[in-house]
């Protein structure tokens, strides 16, 4: 078991990545961002562009998820796919956490972040401790969850209340569950032939792009000055 849990958690490397480099490079910036007027504003873009970001990383990995598991060594492997989706939103909530940690660092109070770090152990070690043995391995994806989302509705309750940063939560739940729901869709798919389904898999990023360009005004300017520079009209 811990060998098709391991095997299938390296597929989200490529959320893990990103989210380690956006940590060091987010930190200099927030700290510097700090000396500016409008520094919270700027935060709140970070954080959305991000999350925008993840979604479509999240989309590219599960929507062609079909081609990213023969790079497992073995299709043995390939029963644990299931964990995939849910270690990538795993990996969504741990990045949010790390724009929202910035709180406590910026205010000098940092002795939050241990305790938000025992919030996440405990409920891992609890979860996995209770479930493991009725779940298997799906036990520890979820555990993974839970724990970066406990971390992360906390340390933005207690954010709220020390370091005020007004984060359009209704736009970030937003495109968390569009991407989610596209690749639900994508899992629904009734087709075996990998052509059609790699056609109807690229056409579901559309909605996303769309999404994008619709509720998200500097990215909708920019394509329109795009378009304008180049001659396609709407």
């Amino acid at each position: 078991m811990i060998g098709i849990y391991g095997a299938n958690y390296k597929i989200a490397i490529l959320m893990s990545i990103f989210i380690q480099a956006f940590r060091y490079a987010a930190e200099p910036y927030f700290f510097q961002q700090n000396k500016e007027a409008d520094s919270r504003k700027n935060y709140v873009r970070v954080m959305n562009y991000f999350v925008i970001f993840c979604g479509f990383i999240f989309l590219f990995v599960m929507l062609y998820i079909n081609i990213f598991k023969h790079f497992l060594r073995s299709a043995e492997y390939w029963q644990g796919l299931s964990i995939v989706p849910l270690i990538m939103l795993a990996n969504i909530f741990l990045g949010i956490y790390v724009n929202l940690s910035m709180w406590y660092k910026l205010s000098g109070q940092t002795l939050f972040g241990a305790w938000f770090s025992l919030v996440g152990t405990a409920v891992t070690i609890g979860f996995n401790y209770y479930f493991i043995p009725k779940w298997g391995y799906m036990a520890s994806a979820w555990a993974t969850i839970l724990a970066y989302f406990s971390m992360m509705v906390v340390s933005y309750i207690f954010g709220q209340k020390y370091f005020p940063i007004p984060y359009n939560i209704k736009k970030i739940a937003f495109f968390i569950i569009l991407a989610w729901l596209l690749y639900y869709i994508s899992h629904l798919l009734p087709f075996d032939n990998p052509a059609l389904l790699f056609l109807i898999n690229t056409l579901l990023f559309f909605p996303y792009f769309y999404a994008v360009y619709l509720f998200d005004k500097p990215i909708r300017d920019f394509i329109q000055k795009l378009m304008m520079k180049y001659g396609i009209r709407r």
